[in-house]
């Protein structure tokens, strides 16, 4: 699932998945809501809608393997993170290449 490498649209719909142990009770919503562990990190893999459509996926697909069933996948615009001072980005440092959402201070100086 490789694609072009660079910025990413601020419009891409992007995707990430979601452990269970990082979805909390929300007793004031009564509800289920993601914690804020589930976007912490310094630089995230994420899934890009374009990418994704390109091989002939469905978002959900990307949590219906027998490892991540049990995984939610949270879906927001690159805006979002672009508006949070995160860089989105295509790169191609695995086989497969790989998508990344991160600050760019932890972002490596070189590829």
């Amino acid at each position: 699932m490789t694609g072009p490498t660079g910025p990413v649209s601020p419009d891409t719909e992007l995707f990430r998945r979601v452990s269970p142990d990082q979805v909390v009770v929300d007793e004031t919503r009564r509800c289920l809501r993601m914690s804020s562990a589930a976007f912490r990190q310094s630089e995230m893999s994420i899934y890009l809608q374009d990418v994704l459509a390109a091989a002939n996926r469905e978002p959900a697909s990307v949590i219906e393997t027998e490892a991540y069933r049990k995984h939610f996948l949270a879906a927001f615009q690159a805006r979002v993170a672009l508006d949070l001072s995160l860089e989105v980005e295509t790169v191609a440092w695995r086989r497969r290449g790989a998508r990344r959402c991160g600050r760019q201070e932890d972002q490596p100086a070189a590829r």
